[in-house]
């Protein structure tokens, strides 16, 4: 496989960032997929975002769905700068959310979506699952 790391996004999948320690400054552009609420991922794996110190831009698949982005920003350092991490709706990869505004986004469309259902979960309680 070859790859320009100055301008090809590394797709690194579900891989451990531990894994690119050596390489991980080359990367400049880094899409990886994790289930952002697990406590491995959130309290602990994290961190290791820094190795990717040259990083211009993130792409995240959040696994456990977009709302699970809501406030990444705010409570997790990205070397590339909250603006630039962008949030990959993981149903539709062409749904994408930039930063915190991103987040925001996300936020007001879980929210318009609970507002639109609130019927059918009186009519059917315990059927939708809130995040």
């Amino acid at each position: 496989m070859w790859a320009n790391l100055d301008i090809d996004t590394i797709d690194i999948g579900k891989s451990l960032f531990k894994a690119f320690e050596p390489v991980a400054p080359f990367i400049h552009y880094l899409k990886f997929e994790r289930e952002m609420q697990a406590e491995w991922f959130y309290y602990g794996e994290v961190d290791d975002i820094r190795y990717f110190v040259n990083a211009k831009e993130i792409y995240i698949v959040p696994t456990d769905g977009l709302t699970a982005c809501i406030g990444n920003t705010e409570e997790h350092y990205y070397p590339c700068g909250e603006r630039n991490v962008f949030h990959v709706d993981p149903t539709n990869s062409e749904r994408v959310f930039r930063g915190e505004d991103g987040e925001g986004e996300i936020n007001d469309l879980h929210n318009k979506w609970c507002r639109e259902n609130e019927e059918f979960e009186a009519l059917y309680p315990g059927w939708i699952v809130h995040i």
